[in-house]
């Protein structure tokens, strides 16, 4: 699709736009640390942070009430949770956030039995993505086969000094630009300069060597390697949350015989009680 470029002045205007029409979440810093919110009309992104946690939480809801059930003479009542048809955009998250969408969608939107609430949400949700222009110590998406101005996600943006080179990449990006205000085409120099950008970010990580499948089935018979690994886990399952592609979840029913709520909730494997079957046996008991 054709790149188009967004003036300085407008970007503020545009989100204002978005703001009327859907629920939009952006990066918002709070004394330090920043992570997705949902926005106001005015309210200025922080597209210069780095966000602690990940957008997964806007779609794959860490708690959420899957139904209600009550018991009388009658029998039992049962009466789901509605589904969410809320149009939401997350504008500026980064390539590695929107890439993660991808893996999650793996599990949650497969054909034979995708999971209704993620589904709903996922189809009633656009990406605008914002293409890195420096990187962090920490980052490694080119050494899994991504990259600081990856175009994935509905809208692609990279900032060339406080202009914007934005570009379509879906039917429902289209929508998004269309409210965007008056665009200009991108020239040659335009283009030449973002490519110029995404190589000199990925120029600046460092590439890790990635072990092969085989390598890391290796890894299960080493238990030196483990042992000395879960020497500084607590348990705590931060790492997962934190994770923008772990998906495991819990289901828990809170109420009585006669009437209650069931939730989903975010589940971790680093939980002792991960493993813990229906009967109460848990394997991870003798280890």
């Amino acid at each position: 699709m054709v790149t188009k470029i967004l003036p300085a002045g407008n970007i503020q205007s545009w989100i204002d736009k978005l703001v009327a029409s859907y629920g939009v979440y952006a990066p918002v810093e709070v004394e330090g640390a920043s992570s997705f919110k949902q926005i106001k009309a005015g309210q200025a992104p922080a597209f210069d942070a780095r966000t602690d946690l990940s957008p997964k939480g806007i779609i794959f809801k860490q708690v959420e009430k899957i139904l209600s059930y009550k018991k009388d003479e009658n029998g039992i009542a049962i009466e789901y949770a509605p589904e969410e048809e809320t149009k939401t955009v997350i504008f500026g998250l980064r390539p590695c956030d929107a890439r993660s969408f991808t893996l999650t969608d793996k599990p949650f939107l497969d054909p034979v039995m995708p999971e209704n609430k993620y589904a709903e949400r996922r189809k009633h949700t656009a990406l605008v993505t914002m293409a890195c222009n420096k990187a962090c110590n920490t980052c490694f998406c080119t050494s899994v086969g991504g990259a600081p101005d990856e175009k994935v996600g509905d809208v692609w943006m990279m900032n060339l000094d406080g202009r914007y080179i934005v570009e379509a990449l879906t039917e429902a990006g289209e929508e998004l630009l269309k409210t965007a205000g008056s665009l200009s085409d991108a020239t040659v120099d335009d283009e030449a300069a973002a490519k110029r950008i995404g190589e000199t970010v990925a120029a600046s990580m460092e590439k890790l060597e990635v072990p092969s499948a085989k390598a890391l089935d290796n890894l299960f018979t080493d238990e030196a390697f483990w042992q000395n690994l879960t020497a500084k886990c607590l348990s705590c399952g931060a790492c997962t949350f934190v994770c923008p592609t772990c998906y495991c979840f819990d289901v828990k029913d809170d109420g009585t015989v006669k009437s209650g709520d069931r939730y989903r909730g975010w589940d971790s494997c680093m939980f002792f009680q991960y493993n813990r079957a229906a009967g109460g046996h848990n394997p991870r008991e003798f280890h």
